[in-house]
């Protein structure tokens, strides 16, 4: 029996799919690791490369060829076919560490849950890396979503942390938004309207690979699709409406969590960045946030420039209908934004800054004596 599918949406990664498929495809799991490469219209080699591997797994891979229907058509196209127990999703440009990836299948053959989480960590081009390590849980127990309280950095569950039931989604009839970016968001709010027990696994699995030209993340690709976020956010309030205000517990403050989140970075990033011609769109999505704040429990005054100019910028633009002026917000963003300013960090912090630098001066020092 296979224990967990491995889903690869694919649309033109030739330069990353060889290293993607590697880190999770190993002969020791045939019997247990299904790996659906779903093939979005590609117009390089993804589907050649996607091939060669299935030759040499023939028993663990598995082909989606389709037209290019964007990321959430890929998730569709797998869910119906996935003989997995548990269905996880693996971006065709990240990758998992091998090794924390055959602890986590070793896992799955001893614990049940409807939400399977796991650490991640962000690997950036420059070669910095960030790791989201889940402390503050036991491990493998099961949590009860609708009666357990979670310290609240553990209703931060991402794409790269989150592995489900594939009963529970086929149960739910789970479909992910088509013809749109940024639909991974999905992936980790609606099965939680059905999700009730959560086991947590101390494993690394998942690298997330940040800098890429063309990257979703891109600033000029996030500015080329802006409003696909706002329809997504839109569709979770609208969801949310319709079946949040009978929940108690901690499945609505996920759910709240994740809708407000979402929101704020939305509003922050376009507020300060979109060109002028947009804004006849935005003002359309706030118009109906605006209408749903109370439901939503969304503060508008946690919409700022930054965490150490805490100006609301949401606010000024519902109050006065206008951004602030851009010559204000280059100056601003340049000195907040940019990650060698250090101004506005709290004394300690240039305290240790000071005595590390201060230490680097005297270990440079002896090396020249």
């Amino acid at each position: 029996m296979k224990i967990i599918s491995i889903v690869v949406p694919t649309y033109d990664m030739e330069n990353y799919l060889g290293r993607c498929l590697t880190s999770v495809l190993d002969h020791e799991w045939e019997e247990v690791l299904e790996v659906i490469v779903v093939n979005d219209g590609s117009k390089d080699r993804s589907l050649q490369i996607a091939s060669e591997y299935r030759l040499l797994y023939p028993e663990t891979v598995v082909i989606i060829d389709k037209e290019n229907g964007h990321y959430g058509s890929c998730i569709n196209a797998a869910l119906p076919v996935a003989r997995g127990k548990y269905m996880k999703i693996l971006d065709a440009d990240d990758w998992f560490d091998k090794k924390e990836f055959g602890r986590f299948v070793e896992h799955l053959k001893h614990i049940e849950g409807d939400l399977i989480v796991t650490n991640y960590t962000f690997n950036y081009a420059s070669g910095r890396k960030k790791s989201f390590i889940y402390h503050k849980k036991e491990y493998h127990a099961i949590y009860n979503l609708s009666n357990m309280s979670f310290p609240s950095k553990l209703l931060d569950i991402p794409m790269h942390a989150a592995a489900f039931d594939t009963a529970l989604l086929r149960g739910i009839d789970y479909r992910q938004t088509e013809g749109i970016l940024y639909t991974d968001q999905e992936w980790t709010f609606y099965p939680m309207f059905a999700v009730n027990t959560v086991v947590y696994v101390n494993a690394d699995v998942y690298q997330y690979f940040i800098g890429r030209k063309g990257q979703s993340t891109d600033k000029n690709v996030w500015m080329k699709c802006c409003l696909h976020n706002f329809i997504i956010m839109e569709r979770m309030i609208r969801c949310f409406s319709s079946f949040g205000e009978t929940m108690s517990g901690e499945r609505k403050r996920y759910l709240l969590r994740m809708i407000n989140n979402a929101a704020v970075q939305l509003y922050r990033y376009y507020l300060l960045y979109a060109p002028n011609e947009l804004f006849d769109e935005i003002r359309k999505y706030d118009r109906y946030v605006n209408e749903n704040d109370s439901l939503i429990q969304f503060d508008l005054f946690k919409v700022r420039l930054h965490r150490y100019l805490p100006f609301p910028v949401l606010w000024y633009w519902r109050k006065c209908s206008k951004r602030i002026p851009s010559p204000i917000i280059r100056m601003l963003i340049r000195l907040n934004d940019a990650r060698r300013f250090r101004l506005f960090e709290y004394p300690s912090v240039l305290r240790r800054r000071a005595i590390a630098g201060n230490n680097a001066i005297e270990i440079k020092k002896n090396k020249h004596i």
